[in-house]
């Protein structure tokens, strides 16, 4: 019989106890199993007969039986919260495993489970993931019991959430749930574990709905059983204490005040595990009320409680957190010096071999147990310094400020590397935003007292070092697998996974949103095949970082741009950059020139958001179909569309040397859905009821607009080289075989329509520039797989459709099916320029950070350094008549953001009332590279020849 660990994200002991067939009938195996039977309900008596069997075991040389007695020892020492002989036997355990047994033991797997536990409670976390993958790695091969792998990937999912990688830990319970639910059915201790792990972790995601949904299943199962024994007692208190915490984010005091002392009602000991937990949560209460002396008071008291139960760790993570919370409380009440007392106190109990008091020292990155409590703590210590130097007027507490607020960004940058999942990556860098904007500003007010130059540069990228990182990333990632000198057979294996990979998510995703009849057994299939997909895929990720150390160090090549690389890179005297960053109550503009860097910080309206998005909808709907609102809708346009410019543009574009012709945007949050060139240089003239040129002072009249995820992206384009050996066009006008219905190149779920001007559109930039045309029903999914890496510039006309919650699924149209965004990301394309000539092309899912999650940003990702997208559903007709134009100056020389600009105005200096409406021309972007494209020109070698 052996026993196996289960971290509850307190880092609870479980043991997994059932019987064990032996053929060994001696006293040592009756003893111990006496003692494992016992072990839920008479501690004392279990301790007695552990100790009785483990010398008889030594002595038969039953060493299964001998190493699990010293796991049961530990089980012991665990309860009864006596952790340095806890510690003590968990390596003892190790030590007589080594020696006595082989890997294929399940015991020793018990071991190495309970010496995972051990590092997670002092906060070794990647030890503690490592040898927790270990001990899963084991009991699969050696095909343990069930329920003993569930635990284990329970273990391992409660890792990455002291980790912060939500995600991947919710990937982990399911998992467990999985197995538990199909083996015990749903009304089972078990899995109301698993119920209560995940509940935790979707409030960790401030996704409370689903969050209570488990937690209610959690307390439904318990009363169900009918069972509130001591084993079960912490569970419940933890799920007392979560939901209190839901109610209180809430602000539902009340409600979160009565589940608070339920937890409480269930800890009359002293010493109760789960006291440091339900005080810290009533501080939390009271502090949310502004009741500061009560939130301390109490904060107080969960740190004597974690002292009380964790006295056996100098260094402590959990106890660190309480410190953390009091000295939040006294930044909360003003108190800046007990602040920053309790704060570095913090770091020192959480920090190894660090024991500096004073307040101007950090702990090096490595140091800390946990990355992310070493983020908070670092945080709220650069606040406290911000704070005092408001209060106080002193630069020096200015200059601390932005020291931590520094460091806060390296460890963030740190946290990243060790995220595996996306999703974590995204809420991590939600979650820094507001770190960013406090470093952007302090590095503002820095120069404007020093006038030294870096902290203008440090805040600009500051506002960089949030921006479509995970974008960078990937692209960073495909570089280092080419350059890091992987085998092509490891490459081809890699993209297959990603492939299939693929191809299960799209399966899953296209089931459950059926409205009816979901085939649940074929999902199911699916799902465990993603599973083990995604298993392997990560294995083959983590043997290329082990056996390729320049693979390894290029994918983790933080790249910081400078703003002298930029200058010397992509600046000139003709054009200028202008980064903006959106915070809580400011937005920041950076304008970056040859010669010159300027912030501009903008107090952010409380109708900031509401009015882009009025602004979008106007200009994102056909007039045709809204003539009654014509005239009031082109006041308010009018109206938004100057005030914005105003606003959050003018000071800029004013300190612009004249020379300036092209803009490169680089937008965030919700500006990446505004096209910049409508926006109005001067207030409409009176009585003007059109949208004519004539009448309007757009930005597009003066600059070329091209717009860009960040300034890293530009540089990695900017050293993109032409090849010529390509054809220089490939273009796709496929036909549905449908009459077409409407006049626009947007979709309704799977209806598409035949278009009546792609055909047309196509084979005129084909006339153009030569290459390459697929038109009607040969432009299908095959065609543009097999040839799309053969040309410089790959043109689509034709349908698409945006998923808004899983960018994944979004979908670009051929005459016989479509590719999703996921089959983009997966492929190679060697285009220099991609022309998506379909509706939202530009537009997608927004996460805050990363931008704009669409069709562009995929082909970006495939490898297409410039793209030309639509951020709404386009006039069919329209759009051709702008894309031949724009090719046509592209043939003529013109740079692609100059090509587009003259493509507008050409249309609008002939357009009509009705036809000048910007929902006609102004969807269209030009993002990423803007260099002129140079093709040979096959007439004028033959004028040379003659």
């Amino acid at each position: 019989m052996y026993f196996k660990s289960l971290l509850l994200f307190i880092v609870c002991f479980f043991f997994n106890l059932k019987a064990q067939a032996s053929s060994k009938d001696s006293l040592d195996y009756y003893y111990f199993n006496l003692g494992e039977s016992i072990a839920g309900e008479n501690l004392d008596s279990a301790f007695y007969y552990f100790n009785l069997a483990k010398p008889i075991a030594k002595k038969n040389k039953h060493w299964e039986c001998f190493v699990d007695c010293t796991n049961g020892l530990s089980f012991y020492y665990y309860i009864k919260n006596d952790f340095v002989n806890f510690q003590e036997q968990v390596y003892l355990a190790r030590e007589e495993a080594e020696k006595y047994l082989n890997e294929q033991s399940i015991v020793y797997s018990s071991v190495i489970s309970n010496l995972g536990v051990l590092y997670t409670m002092q906060g070794d976390f990647g030890k503690a993931l490592d040898i927790s993958k270990k001990s899963l790695d084991l009991e699969l091969k050696n095909n343990a019991d069930i329920l003993s792998i569930a635990i284990s990937y329970q273990n391992i999912s409660a890792i990455y959430r002291k980790i912060g990688d939500f995600d991947e830990a919710i990937v982990f319970e399911n998992r467990a749930l999985e197995i538990r639910e199909d083996s015990l059915g749903f009304n089972s201790i078990p899995v109301a574990r698993s119920l209560l792990a995940l509940g935790h972790l979707y409030r960790d995601k401030e996704i409370y709905e689903i969050a209570l949904k488990n937690y209610l299943d959690f307390i439904q199962i318990v009363d169900v059983l009918k069972m509130k024994s001591i084993e079960l007692i912490p569970d419940i208190i933890y799920c007392y204490q979560s939901i209190a915490e839901i109610y209180i984010a809430e602000r539902k005091y009340e409600k979160a005040y009565g589940y608070i002392q339920k937890s409480l009602a269930l800890q009359l000991k002293e010493n109760s595990p789960r006291k440091t937990q339900s005080f810290e949560v009533l501080g939390d209460w009271y502090l949310k009320q502004s009741k500061y002396d009560k939130a301390i008071q109490n904060y107080r008291k969960s740190t004597d409680a974690a002292l009380l139960a964790r006295n056996a760790f100098n260094k402590d993570a959990l106890v660190a957190r309480t410190l953390k919370n009091t000295a939040n409380a006294y930044l909360a009440k003003e108190d800046y010096e007990e602040a920053l007392k309790h704060h570095q106190t913090a770091l020192i109990k959480l920090s190894i071999e660090f024991e500096s008091n004073s307040f101007t020292v950090n702990p090096l990155l490595g140091q800390f147990l946990s990355n992310l409590e070493g983020l908070q703590i670092i945080k709220g210590k650069a606040n406290a310094f911000y704070q005092r130097y408001v209060s106080g007027n002193n630069d020096k507490d200015l200059v601390s400020a932005f020291d931590n607020y520094f460091f806060a960004t390296q460890i963030i940058q740190e946290l990243r590397n060790s995220f595996l999942a996306a999703g974590s990556k995204n809420e991590l860098a939600k979650q820094s935003q507001g770190i960013y904007e406090n470093a952007i500003n302090i590095a503002k007010l820095l120069f404007e007292k020093t006038g030294k130059e870096n902290y203008k540069e440090k805040a600009w990228q500051f506002a960089e070092q949030n921006k479509a990182r995970l974008l960078e990333e990937s692209l960073q990632d495909d570089y280092a697998r080419i350059a890091g000198g992987l085998p092509i057979e490891e490459l081809n294996r890699e993209q297959a996974l990603r492939r299939e990979i693929n191809y299960f998510k799209n399966k899953i995703i296209s089931e459950e949103r059926k409205k009816s009849n979901i085939d649940k057994e074929k999902t199911k299939l699916w799902a465990n095949s993603l599973l083990n997909l995604e298993d392997e895929y990560k294995e083959i990720i983590n043997r290329f970082e082990k056996d390729y150390p320049a693979y390894f160090a290029l994918k983790y090549d933080t790249k910081n741009t400078t703003i002298k690389e930029i200058r010397n890179n992509f600046l000139n005297d003709e054009n200028a950059l202008l980064e903006f960053f959106v915070g809580e109550d400011n937005v920041y503009l950076f304008c970056i020139t040859k010669s010159n860097l300027e912030i501009f910080k903008l107090k952010k309206s409380d109708s900031f958001s509401k009015n882009i998005s009025r602004l979008r909808s106007i200009i994102g709907q056909s007039p045709i179909n809204d003539k009654g609102n014509f005239k009031s809708d082109q006041n308010e346009f009018m109206q938004l569309s100057h005030q914005f410019y105003k606003t959050y543009l003018e000071d800029a574009i004013k300190m612009l040397p004249e020379g300036i012709e092209h803009l490169i945007i680089i937008p965030d949050d919700i500006l990446a859905f505004l096209p910049f060139d409508l926006l109005l240089m001067k207030p409409s003239k009176e009585n003007n009821d059109s949208y004519s040129i004539n009448s309007c002072e757009y930005l597009l009249k003066r600059y070329s607009i091209s717009t860009n995820y960040s300034a890293n992206l530009i540089m990695d384009h900017s050293n993109r080289k032409a090849n010529d050996e390509l054809e220089s066009f490939l273009g796709f006008a496929p036909s549905f075989g449908n009459e077409m219905t409407g006049n626009t190149r947007s979709c309704t779920g799977d209806d598409v329509y035949t278009l009546q001007c792609n055909k047309e559109e196509v084979t005129s930039i084909y006339d153009l520039f030569g290459g390459n045309k697929i038109t009607g029903i040969d432009a299908n999914v095959e065609s543009f797989k097999n040839q799309t890496q053969q040309c410089r510039i790959l043109h689509l006309a034709t349908h698409a459709c945006i998923d808004e919650e899983n960018p994944d699924l979004n979908k670009i149209y051929f005459a016989d099916d479509y590719v999703t965004g996921a089959d983009l990301n997966n492929l190679k394309l060697n285009a220099e320029l991609a022309v998506l000539s379909a509706c939202n092309t530009g537009s997608g899912k927004l996460v805050k950070g990363e931008g704009v999650m669409s069709l562009s940003r995929s082909f970006i990702l495939a490898g297409c350094p410039s793209t030309l997208t639509s951020l709404w559903s386009v006039d069919d007709c329209t759009t051709s008549e702008i894309m031949i134009r724009y090719y046509e100056n592209l043939k003529e020389g013109f740079s692609k953001d100059a090509a587009l600009r003259k493509a507008k105005l050409d249309h609008l200096s002939t357009a009509d009332k009705v036809s000048s409406h910007p929902y006609f021309w102004a969807a269209f972007v030009q993002s990423g590279n803007i260099d002129p494209m140079v093709f040979e020109n096959p007439r004028s070698n033959y004028l040379w020849l003659l």
